[in-house]
């Protein structure tokens, strides 16, 4: 394995998304404008814990990408530690169990594995789609999907929508979820009763 890069800053991607609008930044960002709608805007680079870097490592030297999600990411967000780190990927869990020499299949029906890496474990999900929810709590069928697009726009809630690549930098955010979470504001991507309906433990 080749030396791993001790920082890296991150890069906005503009992504479409129906809302048509991302706002990201922070007031020490530095703005760069871009053609069209885009804006680009780089800021100082999150902290991540070496595990975690290990793991985006060897996911990018097999020619997949590996992207934070979820609980943590909104945490570094807001300047605060995160207790666990979600990951997603386009590696199958088949291929992440043959990356890793310790993995549990957690949930593999859903696309989930866990990763224990340095004595912590990170879960991990391939990207999906969702069909149903005929017990209103978990989907009837996944489908993997290539695109980490795809797979924040089947999420709930828009402050569960970004990602960023552990790679590259680049901060994904369609749905403005980072202007929302500063706001204090819960808002569903797409129909709020189809969101609410599709997981009971949602509401509370």
């Amino acid at each position: 394995m080749g030396a791993q890069p001790a920082a890296f800053r991150v890069r906005v991607s503009i992504v479409s998304a129906p809302r048509q609008s991302v706002r990201t930044g922070s007031p020490d960002s530095d703005e760069v404008d871009t053609p069209g709608r885009n804006r680009v805007i780089l800021y100082p680079v999150m902290n991540v814990p070496p595990p975690l870097r290990t793991i985006a490592h060897r996911f990018s030297e097999a020619g997949f990408s590996c992207f934070l999600v979820g609980g943590a990411l909104r945490d570094m967000l807001q300047g605060k530690k995160p207790g666990d780190y979600d990951l997603a990927t386009d590696a199958v869990p088949e291929q992440v169990m043959r990356l890793f020499r310790r993995v549990i299949p957690t949930g593999i029906k859903h696309g989930t594995v866990t990763i224990l890496e340095k004595g912590r474990q990170f879960e991990v999900t391939t990207f999906r789609t969702e069909l149903g929810y005929s017990d209103a709590r978990h989907p009837d069928a996944v489908a993997f999907t290539p695109s980490i697009h795809e797979d924040l726009s089947r999420r709930d809630f828009t402050i569960n929508s970004m990602a960023l690549d552990l790679a590259t930098g680049a901060f994904l955010d369609p749905y403005d979820g980072r202007r929302d979470l500063a706001a204090g504001i819960i808002r569903a991507i797409g129909n709020p009763v189809e969101r609410f309906t599709e997981d009971a433990l949602r509401p509370v």
